[in-house]
């Protein structure tokens, strides 16, 4: 997977975990990984700085670009 990232000029990273009492909800360079190796090429990357929230709203147009955020974040846990 990580050499076919590399291919279409995907970044590769690992997250840094904060402690457990700190509310660190910040993203960067975020996108859906099943995406960009079916379309085989870079895809549109997300940031998020949520520090110190406890409750976020993804809204956005039809078409927009919810699902695939969505299914990335979901991939962070």
């Amino acid at each position: 997977m990580h050499e076919r990232l590399t291919l279409i000029g995907e970044p590769n990273t690992f997250p840094l975990p904060a402690e457990s009492i700190e509310r660190k909800h910040s993203l960067k360079g975020l996108y859906d990984i099943c995406l960009a190796l079916n379309k085989a090429q870079k895809i549109v990357e997300n940031e998020v700085t949520a520090d110190n929230k406890e409750l976020v709203m993804i809204t956005g147009a039809n078409q927009g670009g919810n699902p695939p955020f969505c299914e990335a974040s979901a991939y962070l846990k």
